[in-house]
């Protein structure tokens, strides 16, 4: 009936993000973690072919190609 009734009893303490599992929470931070870990640790997997820039997110990456496409 949780998901039913509208009740969110599960917040992210870092964005305040609320679900109605904690199951949701816990991939909520784990999915978080991850991404920060990423920011943190150095690591550049996402390089562009044209001119070797290189980033820790796919998304960076496609925006980057922007520049190249015109």
């Amino acid at each position: 009936m949780q998901k039913h009734s509208g009740v969110k009893a599960f917040s992210c303490d870092v964005c305040s993000k609320a679900y109605a599992r904690s199951y949701s929470l816990r991939e909520h931070m784990r999915a978080w973690n991850v991404k920060h870990m990423q920011k943190h640790s150095g690591v550049k997997a996402f390089s562009c072919d044209v001119c070797s820039k290189a980033y820790a997110r796919s998304y960076s990456l496609r925006e980057h190609m922007r520049v190249h496409d015109g």
